[in-house]
């Protein structure tokens, strides 16, 4: 069976969740061109925050408020040598510090009471515990639980996680409020068929949609030039590099059915049936296991030329004086949010490389749910992402 995530989160949905991670305060909309959806507290670190998505899986993150960093004064300490005269200063040799080994924060909660926060959660949310897979880690420095739901036994890619620190204090949390649904069946292709695909470096289902071009070759459309009169630059000479083309043999010892999660072109998520198959060094290769048949790839978006000559502002329909002195190609003209949708769904890596044959730049403002630390500078072309376990999940912005 194949399963797809379903259910639009609603601001009903931020309030019932910010009440179960005991978060105060109004449930404020983002504007779309921020990515959508809610917010309910400070985004300064004050005090608790939650941000809910739109996107297909509804994913939540929680910001604990900022935590003052401990401080450390270090103590000067004299160099001396000993001599049978007894133990003199060592004149010329610099001073050295002795700095106090850093404590554990007070209050980390054992595994067990971690264990026991994380189900109350769940259940305050309505979630079945006994259908989910839990784990849980702890130590002196702090404690974490990740939560994964079973389908028919089997976990799914899917995951929530749950962060405590100092005096059991909840520090950061994620998760997802859609659930799976029902699709259809799907006949397998075989795990004979699924080692092919994995030999099969060009298959699309291995590199994320994305198929790799041939030595030498340019994607239509993408291919740049110059042009004297705007004073375009010359391209810069690309140095051909060896490739070293030794297959690399990885021996498998073992194929089970799995399923893994896919994003489709119009933001629905997936979860189609997989093949997993285990290596003899221990790593693990997970292909798509339903015929090619059952599934159609979406086209290259084919990015604007921007080189050519227009008489409209782009994206509006304000004429511009064409006889006028040619504004300076410096400034690159950025993608719309629309263009940049290409990239969700795609890992990290590749949305990357997609976005620089676009002449885009790719930057993470939220990495599992925690927001990052950002420059202000603003770049038309750089799109600010959302990640969540390596996987781009949002366009936040372009800037």
């Amino acid at each position: 069976p194949a399963f797809r995530y379903v259910g639009v989160p609603t601001a009903d949905d931020a309030a019932r969740l910010a009440a179960a991670l005991g978060i105060e305060g109004d449930v404020t909309e983002q504007p779309a061109d921020f990515g959508g959806g809610w917010v309910v507290g400070p985004n300064d670190g004050t005090a608790p925050s939650l941000t809910l998505s739109v996107d297909g899986l509804g994913s939540w993150w929680y910001s604990g408020p900022m935590l003052a960093m401990p401080q450390y004064e270090c103590a000067v300490v004299d160099p001396a040598v000993s001599t049978e005269a007894g133990t003199v200063d060592t004149v010329g040799v610099p001073t050295t510090t002795a700095c106090p080994t850093p404590e554990p924060p007070a209050g980390i909660p054992t595994e067990a009471e971690a264990r026991q926060r994380t189900i109350d959660t769940l259940s305050s949310l309505g979630v079945d515990v006994d259908s989910v897979d839990l784990e849980v880690y702890a130590d002196d420095w702090s404690a974490n639980a990740t939560v994964f739901p079973l389908l028919d036994g089997v976990r799914t890619s899917m995951a929530w996680s749950f962060g405590y620190g100092e005096n059991g204090a909840l520090t950061w949390a994620s998760g997802s409020l859609a659930t799976p649904e029902f699709a259809a069946d799907y006949p397998l292709i075989g795990c004979a068929a699924g080692v092919e695909r994995l030999n099969d470096q060009n298959d699309a289902w291995m590199t994320g949609g994305i198929t790799p071009m041939a030595k030498g070759t340019t994607m239509s459309g993408y291919e740049a030039t110059a042009d004297a009169a705007v004073g375009a630059p010359e391209p810069m000479p690309v140095e051909e590099m060896p490739v070293d083309t030794t297959p690399v043999v990885v021996t498998l010892t073992a194929c089970r059915v799995d399923r893994t999660m896919q994003w489709d072109a119009d933001g629905t998520v997936w979860l189609l049936p997989a093949y997993t198959f285990t290596a003899d060094d221990g790593g693990e290769y997970t292909v798509i296991a339903i015929g090619d048949q059952y599934i159609a790839t979406p086209e290259a978006v084919e990015p604007p030329d921007t080189m050519a000559p227009t008489d409209t502002v782009p994206g509006s329909s304000v004429p511009v004086d064409t006889s006028a002195t040619p504004p300076s190609t410096d400034v690159a003209i950025g993608p719309t949010l629309e263009e940049t949708q290409v990239l969700v769904g795609l890992s990290l890596d590749e949305a990357t490389k997609v976005a620089e044959e676009n002449g885009w730049a790719v930057r993470a403002l939220r990495i599992d749910g925690v927001d990052q630390a950002a420059t202000m500078d603003y770049r038309t072309d750089r799109v600010n992402v959302a990640v969540t376990d390596s996987v781009v999940t949002e366009i936040i912005s372009i800037g």
